[in-house]
């Protein structure tokens, strides 16, 4: 496959869209017709698998895979059953995107691939290949299982908390993290009734991918006591801050009608374009492959662009922009991330808006400068 995945997600979906399920019918990938990558993987809830951040020095994608595939078989799972794969690769040359794209088409049948997120940037340690994933345990019955860093579960009985990001501000991670994961922890994850254990998974978006064992450090002291969740590191483009964003589940499943609701703490003015926790009650997660804009006329058009494709995505699987969970904007432009915050009042409920986080990036693909992660439910 000679063009890029990232470019392949600028192109305007022909909305006729082939839909497979696996044998077990858990999982249903919606790809379009003829092709060969899922733009997205609807997921019926049973226990969740989030795994650590696996890398290859030498960007051997069967190092990964192999690595991948250990964790899944721990907790009964297959390669089959991984919903969301999210690819770091250091560089976006045609040979890096390539042996990433390939990892792919190797493990994956046609039209049943994961829903994929492509991040070009420094990877810890300096390696050459790096991914996460969520995998969809077939059988379920793993609740309380933990693979202390490597892998957690959030079981099927209880709701998933997607916590927006919080930013920490310092001249070192010493400094800070702890203010990122306390803020975290006492405004958005105890109100819920859940706690330290309840974490799931961390990303932390740092400004030194190079210094990750300070980082590393610091958040183990912020769980000392605890199991500590696995921690998921991507590069951000601003100077002495890290902003870190949390999935928890809830201490139950909430009686409710809504398969989505929203909350902020009685101190924080609710805002129209994103909400700080996001609380999902649905029987079914539905996570979508990496968005972009396809078109780059100007940073207005270039942001339309993207929120119209989302549009068109959640409306093909089910959903629709009520019914978001959790948004991730990467954006490597500054007029761009302009037009983020003045384009999302146009499209989003200002009363349940998707939890998110925003981070500037030095480049999110070639010829691009936004790039979306979202978590989505059905809708009613």
């Amino acid at each position: 496959m000679k063009h890029s995945l990232i470019i392949f997600f600028c192109a305007l979906l022909v909305w006729s869209t082939a839909i497979s399920s696996d044998m077990k019918g858990r999982l249903t990938c919606f790809a379009k017709a003829g092709d060969r990558f899922s733009y997205a993987v609807s997921a019926k809830r049973g226990d969740l698998i989030y795994t650590k951040q696996i890398v290859s020095a030498s960007g051997n994608h069967i190092d990964l895979i192999g690595e991948l595939k250990r964790i899944a078989d721990l907790c009964g799972a297959s390669l089959t059953d991984v919903v969301k794969l999210n690819i770091l690769i250091p560089d976006t040359t045609p040979e890096r995107q390539s042996a990433a794209e390939k990892m792919v088409t190797d493990h994956w049948p046609v039209g049943k691939t994961p829903a994929m997120m492509f991040i070009p940037g420094k990877i810890p340690g300096g390696a050459a290949l790096a991914c996460d994933a969520v995998i969809a345990v077939p059988t379920g019955g793993v609740e309380g299982k933990r693979g202390g860093s490597e892998y957690s579960i959030a079981p099927q009985v209880k709701d998933l908390i997607f916590a927006s990001g919080r930013v920490g501000k310092g001249g070192s991670y010493r400094q800070s993290i702890p203010g990122a994961i306390n803020q975290l922890l006492d405004d958005y994850i105890k109100p819920q009734g859940s706690s330290r254990s309840d974490v799931v998974q961390i990303r932390a978006y740092v400004d030194d991918i190079d210094k990750v064992e300070e980082a590393d450090e610091e958040i183990g002291k912020m769980f000392n006591g605890y199991s500590l969740p696995p921690v998921i590191y991507i590069e951000w483009a601003r100077p002495g801050m890290v902003e870190i964003e949390m999935i928890a589940t809830a201490p139950g499943r909430k009686e409710t009608d809504e398969a989505l609701t929203f909350s902020s703490p009685k101190d924080m003015k609710p805002s129209p374009v994103f909400s700080r926790v996001a609380i999902l009650h649905a029987p079914e997660i539905i996570y979508m492959s990496g968005i972009v804009g396809g078109n780059v006329e100007s940073p207005q058009a270039e942001v339309v662009s993207l929120f119209e494709e989302l549009k068109k995505r959640s409306e093909a699987v089910g959903s629709d922009l009520r019914h978001l969970a959790k948004a991730t904007y990467l954006v490597s432009d500054k007029e761009v991330d302009k037009a983020v915050s003045e384009v999302r009042p146009d499209y989003y409920d200002p009363a349940r808006p998707p939890a998110a986080s925003k981070i500037f990036r030095n480049s999110v693909g070639p010829g691009q400068n936004l790039l979306v992660d979202m978590i989505a439910v059905p809708a009613p």
